[in-house]
């Protein structure tokens, strides 16, 4: 079901953009080329924890022992061991990661004082909208749980389910795009079918977008709602191709980081997921 609604989302994207080049499998996003490269050089990479040290030291030789544990089995015996040492055999991996942790300072001092002014500006807009995604990306979580009507489904999308229904298929671009030329050439009357299907969407989401509505305020949750009306507002207000300009920007300055602390310790949470994939590739 996950991989029907991938493919109905992005054959809309190539329907309104017939030039689209595929990219990510089945997924195609409106692609929009930069004028000017950003050319921003990779960041110093940040230090590892004592306990990420350890792990890193202690993997093959459990491995050797263990060869048959699961990554998820690896990370829980590591963590056992470490917390089983004694604070003067942890001490060695403290003083390795003080070490690397005041190398890491320096070296993103002289990356960021390298920087030119456009390069300094795009990672500062970057870093903006990473924030913003995050914000946003709670805020739908919350409206998730409040049980928010599920969006219609346009009529485009009702023929690329119907096309895709019970079907084999092994290369989705090309589905894709056979289904886009395929709702090109249908009839008025063969789309009415889909129209009028879309239609009872919509009439239904309405329906339930009341209820719904009512529902928050009866439960006293109106700055929720509040919250809802701004996003519906701002999505609107996209422009496809400026979020594709700042997509792909995005993606190129994605490691960068601006205006941080060289001495902070950087966030346990983004750290832990770069010592997982490069360790245990997860």
């Amino acid at each position: 079901m996950a991989l029907l609604r991938g493919i109905v989302k992005s054959s809309e994207y190539f329907f309104k953009n017939p030039s689209v080049v595929h990219r990510n499998g089945w997924n195609l996003e409106f692609s929009y080329s930069i004028k000017k490269a950003l050319n921003i050089p990779p960041p110093p990479k940040k230090p590892l924890t004592a306990y990420m040290i350890y792990c890193k030291d202690n993997r093959k030789e459990l491995l050797k022992e263990h060869p048959t544990l699961t990554s998820t089995e690896q990370i829980k015996k590591l963590a056992a061991q470490w917390n089983s040492l004694s604070l003067a055999m942890k001490e060695p991996y403290e003083n390795k990661a003080r070490e690397s942790t005041v190398l890491y300072g320096e070296a993103h001092k002289r990356y960021y004082e390298n920087l030119t002014e456009e390069q300094r500006h795009e990672i500062a807009i970057a870093k903006a909208e990473k924030k913003e995604a995050r914000r946003l990306l709670k805020l739908k979580k919350a409206l998730r749980e409040t049980g928010i009507p599920k969006s219609p489904v346009p009529a485009y999308a009702l023929f690329v389910q119907s096309q895709a229904k019970d079907k084999d298929i092994k290369d989705a671009a090309e589905f894709i795009k056979e289904a886009a030329e395929k709702w090109k050439t249908l009839s008025e009357a063969e789309k009415k079918k889909f129209e009028e299907q879309a239609h009872k969407e919509k009439t239904r989401f309405n329906n339930e977008m009341e209820k719904w509505k009512k529902k928050l305020m009866a439960e006293g949750k109106s700055e929720l709602l509040h919250k809802y009306e701004e996003l519906k507002g701002k999505s609107k207000a996209l422009d496809i191709e400026e979020v594709s300009k700042r997509v792909k920007a995005k993606k190129e300055v994605a490691k960068m980081e601006l205006h941080e602390d060289i001495f902070e310790l950087p966030n346990r949470m983004a750290r832990m997921k770069k010592f997982l994939k490069s360790c245990f590739g997860i």
